[in-house]
C-alpha cells in the first residue's frame, strides 16, 4: 500500500513493469484507452506512468494556504483582527466594511531589495484565534477567506471588461481556471520546452483555443487567458518520496515564451536572460499564503509589448465553522465578489460587494 516503505524486491518489479511498457511501445501501435484513434507513442507521460520528478525533490511544501490561519509573510502582510468577539456570530457576519482592501492583497514589496511584485494567483485565509487548551473546532470560530485570479485580456477589451464586470458575481468557479498538470505527466523542469509539456498543454482543455485564450464558456464578452499555471505532486505514493501532496504556481506558458524566461533549477523560480527572478511561488521556501508573484516591471513590459491588459476576479466568504450547534444552521453567511484591473497608476478596483447567500438583492 502507499505510505508504506516497500521491500527491496519491489524495486525490481517496478523496473520490470517499466521495461514491459517499453517493449509494448516498441512492438505495438498505441491507442489511448478512451480514444478510438491510433497515435504515436511519444513517452510514458501519455499514460501518466512516470515516477519521481528528478527536477523537484520537495517532499512537502513549507508554505501554503490551508484550512487554518495563514502565517503573515512579506507577500501577504494584511492581517485581519476585527473578530468582534463581544458581538454575536450573526452581528459579525452582518458587517460589510471589514473585508480587507483587495488592492492591498494584489501587490507586494520584497523587503530585501524593494522590488515590486503583483500577485496573479492568490488564496488568503484568516481564522479567529483559539486558546491553546482548546482544539481548533471544539467551539464555533469565525473565518474569512479571499481568492484572487488574474487574467490577461486584450488592451482593446479593457473598458468592455470593466463595464461588464461591475455587475457580475464571480462565485461558482465558472470563469476559466488555470491549466495544470501532475508530476506524473510533466516534470517541473520540463515545463514549456519539453515534448511532454507541449503534448499536454496543447491537449489539456477544450475550452481554450490552442493559444491559451478562452471565452469563459460564453459568459464573458471578451476572451481571457489565465495568468498562472499549476504544477502538482500527489502524496500517498508507493515510493514514499512525497510526505504531503502540494501544488506550485507557475507563470503561464505564453508569458514564459514571450519574455524568454527559463526555469532557474530550484523551486518554482523563473528567470530572465540577466538571471533575475521574474516569477516565482514563495511557498516553495517559506510559510505564507499561496500566491504566484510576478515582477511588476517585467509584467508591465509584457503587457505593453503584446498589447494586453491585466484584470482580476475576486471571490471570498465570511463564515462560522466548528462545533455542530443547531443555532449555527440558522446563520446567514456572507459572500464577497469583485474585480480589479491594472492601470498606469496601479491596481484599480472595478467593484467589490458582499451579500448573504441566497439573497436576490445586494446588501
Amino acid at each position: 500500500m502507499a505510505r508504506k516503505a516497500e521491500r527491496l524486491g519491489k524495486k525490481y518489479q517496478w523496473i520490470a513493469y517499466h521495461e514491459i511498457l517499453a517493449h509494448l511501445a516498441d512492438s505495438y501501435q498505441y491507442r489511448p484507452e478512451y480514444n478510438s484513434s491510433e497515435q504515436a507513442f511519444e513517452g510514458a507521460w501519455q499514460e501518466s506512468r512516470r515516477d519521481i520528478d528528478p527536477s523537484c525533490l520537495l517532499a512537502s511544501k513549507p508554505g501554503g494556504t490551508g484550512w487554518h490561519r495563514q502565517s503573515v509573510s512579506w507577500w501577504a502582510q494584511t492581517a485581519y483582527e476585527d473578530w468582534n468577539e463581544d458581538a454575536s456570530h450573526q452581528a459579525w457576519l452582518d458587517a460589510e466594511s471589514d473585508f480587507p482592501p483587495i488592492e492591498q492583497l494584489l501587490r507586494a514589496v520584497h523587503p530585501d531589495d524593494a522590488t515590486e511584485w503583483l500577485i496573479t494567483d492568490g488564496s488568503f485565509n484568516w481564522e479567529q484565534p483559539h486558546s491553546a487548551d482548546v482544539e481548533p473546532y471544539d467551539n464555533p470560530r469565525r473565518q474569512m477567506w479571499i481568492s484572487c485570479q488574474a487574467y490577461f485580456i486584450r488592451a482593446s477589451d479593457a473598458d468592455r471588461f470593466s463595464e461588464w464586470a461591475k455587475g457580475v458575481d464571480f462565485w461558482g468557479r465558472w470563469m476559466p481556471e488555470p491549466l495544470g498538470v501532475y508530476s506524473s505527466t510533466i516534470f517541473l523542469g520540463e515545463y514549456v520546452w519539453s515534448p511532454a509539456s507541449k503534448y499536454f498543454i496543447k491537449s489539456l482543455d477544450s475550452d481554450y483555443d490552442g493559444e491559451g485564450w478562452s471565452d469563459a464558456r460564453d459568459k464573458c464578452p471578451v476572451p481571457l487567458m489565465p495568468a498562472s499555471f499549476r504544477y502538482s505532486s500527489e502524496g500517498g505514493d508507493f515510493d514514499c518520496s512525497i510526505d504531503n501532496g502540494y501544488s506550485l504556481a507557475l507563470p503561464p506558458e505564453n508569458f514564459v515564451k514571450r519574455l524568454g524566461l527559463n526555469w532557474a533549477g530550484k523551486g518554482a523560480d523563473f528567470i530572465d536572460e540577466q538571471a533575475r527572478v521574474v516569477a516565482f511561488d514563495p511557498t516553495a521556501y517559506e510559510d505564507g499564503a499561496d500566491v504566484l508573484l510576478i515582477r511588476e516591471d517585467a509584467l508591465k513590459r509584457f503587457l505593453e509589448e503584446n498589447d494586453l491588459a491585466l484584470c482580476w476576479t475576486i471571490a471570498g466568504e465570511k463564515i462560522v465553522v466548528g462545533a455542530s450547534d443547531k443555532h449555527l444552521q440558522l446563520l446567514k453567511f456572507r459572500k464577497l465578489t469583485g474585480a480589479c484591473i491594472l492601470t498606469e497608476k496601479g491596481v484599480k478596483r472595478i467593484h467589490q460587494r458582499s451579500s448573504y447567500w441566497g439573497d436576490s438583492e445586494e446588501e
